[in-house]
């Protein structure tokens, strides 16, 4: 890779919003994440997603387990990829709302 390729990816990177993690109403947190670095669809950034990656929650979360990335892992320090923004609301609304942190932009389709 040469310089311009090195300052064209660490810019990608640098414009890469990591958004903080959400902190649910029932105390449950929970990392949201999605860009073209993330295991999101749109794998892009900037853009409203379908389905988001979710990272380290504070405990298990039945909803995430069939998107767990490594399932032999403790759910706690594990990500989850591409998980459908429509489980991400039900966790939300499950879990009392969001008392603090960002949520990517969500799209739900037709």
């Amino acid at each position: 890779m040469n310089s311009a390729e090195k300052f064209d990816s660490l810019l990608s990177l640098l414009n890469n919003i990591r958004r903080r993690k959400l902190l649910l109403g029932s105390g449950v947190e929970m990392s949201v994440q999605a860009s073209s670095v993330h295991y999101s669809s749109p794998r892009e950034d900037n853009v409203s997603y379908t389905h988001v990656e979710v990272g380290f929650p504070s405990k298990e979360i039945p909803e995430l387990m069939e998107y767990i990335e490594d399932s032999d892992s403790d759910p706690t320090t594990t990500v989850y990829a591409y998980v459908p923004v429509s489980v991400i609301m039900d966790i939300i609304v499950k879990h009392g709302g969001i008392t603090k942190g960002d949520l990517v932009p969500m799209s739900f389709g037709k």
